[in-house]
């Protein structure tokens, strides 16, 4: 488990949460288990493509919206 020094606090679908300093966008998918799943991520309210998840590093107080696409009728 990671020091609590080291950690980070964000705002996660409008929840606060934590992770680790220095987490890109698509470590928080891993972490959260949402990696590979088709969804829009938001930064502060500007979109991230999937090819650029893994080289956006999450700031403490960064707004984070992941936004699952879902069918229906």
């Amino acid at each position: 488990m990671p020091d609590q020094q080291n950690m980070i606090t964000i705002q996660l679908n409008g929840e606060p949460d934590t992770l680790p300093e220095g987490s890109s966008l698509e470590d928080l998918l891993a972490i959260i288990g949402s990696e590979g799943k088709t969804m829009a991520t938001l930064v502060n309210d500007l979109i991230v493509r999937p090819e650029n998840r893994a080289g956006c590093t999450i700031q403490a107080g960064d707004r984070i919206e992941l936004l699952i696409f879902a069918g229906g009728g």
